[in-house]
């Protein structure tokens, strides 16, 4: 009975880790598409539930291409980790960071709205601005650029990331490192 108790033991702890591992990026650290499904349907429904603020921050490493055709794609990597670290330490624990694709990243910020998703994200550029990533003792300077979207009454999770991608494609267009924030969500149809 007791070697039956520790086996299954030993299986419900492998069964956490195999479900953490099916949420998590390897490289980053950060969740992956399938976490942040999980996050922000529970942060959406809570933030409807409470009448609490929600927005989202889409981040986008400006140039990035060029970094890894000059440094390589193990340098790339690394200044991913090291753009995930910086982010996380700006974060507050109840925010969640979400490697979104390549090198965009999406943050949920709970409790917050746009001024305040604003402050954050211009608070993370600056971070990233004066913490290089150091490697081969030379300092690989990054800029971000950032679309953030506040929850619209009547809106989802998929909604409020498409307005939060397209608001960072404008700041790409605008000449990149640079926060914008997206348009008001279209009013919820009356049925």
């Amino acid at each position: 009975l007791a070697a039956t108790r520790l086996a299954l033991d030993h299986l419900s702890s492998e069964l956490v880790e195999t479900r953490q591992s099916l949420h998590e990026d390897s490289l980053t650290g950060a969740q992956n598409r399938r976490g942040m499904d999980t996050i922000l349907l529970r942060e959406v429904a809570r933030a409807k539930r409470n009448k609490n603020r929600l927005a989202v921050a889409m981040l986008d490493v400006d140039h990035f291409k060029r970094v890894n055709d000059t440094y390589g794609h193990d340098v790339g990597d690394k200044l991913l980790v090291h753009l995930s670290m910086i982010a996380k330490s700006v974060m507050r624990e109840s925010d969640a960071l979400i490697r979104y694709g390549g090198e965009e990243f999406l943050l949920i910020l709970s409790e917050t709205d746009q001024q305040g998703a604003s402050y954050v994200m211009e608070r993370l550029r600056q971070v990233i601005a004066k913490t290089p990533l150091v490697y081969d003792n030379r300092k690989i300077e990054v800029t971000l650029s950032v679309g953030l979207a506040q929850l619209g009454e009547g809106e989802n999770g998929h909604s409020l990331v498409l307005r939060a991608d397209h608001a960072l494609y404008e700041a790409k267009r605008a000449g990149r490192d640079r926060v914008v924030i997206a348009g008001a969500a279209p009013a919820a149809k009356a049925t």
